[in-house]
């Protein structure tokens, strides 16, 4: 789902998949960092995914926020500035630290990408 405002853009994301408890809603967004650990884990991945949203939010001067509970899902809203204004600045600087391309439709593409087309 995706709404504005005069001053922000919110874009919620919704999924069914195992739920977070709400003690652990500051720690999912820590990189590395996933709601089951150590050795039993039954899903795949880094744990960076949302440590990487956070910040490039952040970057925008933005925030992102989670509802969940076990076994019920959870729901994500990223809210940022309608006008990116100078934290477009910043993600252009960041293109070239990460090896980003950022077009004006939206899209995104590493550098790995553009050498594969």
């Amino acid at each position: 789902e995706v709404s504005t405002d005069a001053d922000r853009v919110r874009i919620g994301v919704v999924d069914t998949g195992i739920g977070i408890r709400a003690a652990s809603f500051e720690r999912i967004f820590e990189p590395f960092t996933q709601e089951s650990e150590g050795m039993d884990r039954s899903f795949d991945g880094m744990g960076l995914g949302l440590a990487v949203a956070r910040s490039l939010v952040r970057l925008m001067g933005g925030t992102i926020h989670v509802a969940s509970e076990p076994e019920q899902g959870s729901r994500f809203v990223v809210e940022v500035p309608h006008r990116l204004g100078e934290a477009w600045v910043q993600l252009r600087d960041l293109n070239a630290h990460a090896g980003l391309t950022f077009s004006g439709d939206g899209a995104v593409a590493s550098r790995r990408d553009q050498a594969e087309v």
